[in-house]
């Protein structure tokens, strides 16, 4: 007997899984579910910075700001530390 046939018997014993039980598994997948879309979207509510950013020029990375490579081809990276 496997795992799922000897749960599967445990709730045939236990009454099966009745009324209650279902209203509580969808109540709890609903409170998930609801909070899920602010908790997995928290990365997007950040603002962009105002400074730190650094541009490739002639293989030297200097200081720039978002308007000197924003709708170019100029390559960027946020400066971190």
């Amino acid at each position: 007997m496997n795992f799922d046939e000897k749960y599967d018997l445990l709730i045939d014993q236990t009454g099966g899984f009745g009324r209650f039980q279902w209203l509580n598994v969808s109540g709890f997948l609903c409170s998930m579910l609801s909070s899920g879309w602010y908790l997995y979207g928290l990365t997007f509510y950040e603002l962009m910075p105002k400074s730190g950013f650094q541009c490739l020029e002639n293989g030297v990375w200097v200081a720039c700001t978002p308007a000197e490579f924003c709708g170019s081809n100029i390559e960027h990276k946020i400066d971190y530390s």
